[in-house]
């Protein structure tokens, strides 16, 4: 049965006597995505009341926030260029912005949307997961790690990438997945932990997933789509894919859509627009982007070349 897509994305101004900011949101299925940026004379506080329980990967990029629980006091102060991910029961409180800058990246998760990343197998996280599951505010890290080089790309490619369509969905999903395991990665890493390696029944249903992809490529799936089928969450899904075949689910999804693209172009007489169209790109732009990302030239020059 084909995946159902409900992606929404909103984007607002708030502004006052003392502050400016935008925000910008995407959200599907059990997570949102929340850009937000401004400039604030003085502090800021924003009042939040939650009874659902929820996961927060987030990223202070620029300036300083930090969360007032009433019912947990001691709460750290993100700074510039930190991340943390933390679980939250309920929360009652307020969020203040101490900085005359601000930039921030919050990715909140529903509980059906994180129970795919748990995960008890790494020797790290379980204590982490524990809580979780006992209903307790947890926090990965007792303190907020610095924002890498590599989560920087990820977060990049979050706030800028032009697909649309599921594409863009299962783009969100991929790179979303990247971010949390690089945050696990760089807590083990700090803990002097190594990543343990791929058992061999893990392995096997690894190739079952790559077959997947391969054979559905021309239809709409999501990765939860993909961990069903082949029997891992997607925690051991993108990790053990990534390890296994050097290139994530949706970068191994790409090449094959790429290469699909390029032999349509070459051995029919099929418009750019129509192998657009049949790769589920919405936006003939967006595929001539992405098709000159990968080969270096434009779908529409392929047969002039030839």
């Amino acid at each position: 049965m084909p995946a159902q897509y409900t992606l929404t994305e909103q984007k607002f101004r708030q502004t006052d006597d003392h502050a400016d900011a935008e925000v910008r949101t995407a959200s599907f299925e059990g997570v949102s995505i929340i850009f937000a940026s401004g400039f604030q004379q003085k502090e800021v506080k924003r009042t939040d009341d939650r009874t659902e329980p929820f996961l927060d990967m987030y990223f202070c990029l620029e300036g300083s926030s930090r969360a007032h629980s009433y019912d947990n006091p001691v709460s750290p102060t993100m700074g510039d260029a930190q991340h943390t991910i933390f679980y939250t029961p309920e929360f009652h409180g307020y969020y203040s912005i101490s900085s005359p800058v601000i930039r921030l990246l919050s990715i909140e998760m529903k509980e059906p949307f994180f129970e795919r990343f748990m995960s008890d197998e790494d020797g790290f996280s379980d204590r982490f997961w524990e809580r979780v599951r006992n209903g307790e505010a947890a926090s990965l890290t007792s303190r907020p790690m610095p924002v890498t080089g590599r989560q920087m790309a990820a977060i990049s490619d979050l706030q800028y990438g032009r697909y649309s369509g599921f594409m863009k969905q299962l783009f969100l999903e991929s790179r979303i997945t990247d971010l949390f395991l690089l945050q696990m990665e760089q807590a083990q890493q700090l803990q002097g932990l190594r990543p343990p390696r791929i058992r061999p029944a893990d392995r096997e249903k690894l190739y079952a997933a790559r077959e997947f992809v391969k054979d559905h490529m021309l239809e709409p799936f999501s990765l939860l789509e993909v961990a069903r089928y082949c029997g891992l969450n997607d925690f051991k899904l993108k990790k053990g894919f990534r390890e296994l075949f050097g290139a994530t689910v949706f970068g191994y999804l790409n090449e094959l859509k790429m290469n699909h693209a390029l032999q349509l172009l070459r051995d029919t007489s099929r418009s750019v627009f129509d192998v657009a169209d049949s790769l589920g790109y919405s936006e003939t732009a967006n595929f001539s982007k992405a098709f000159k990302k990968h080969f270096g030239q434009l779908p529409k020059d392929i047969r002039h070349h030839d």
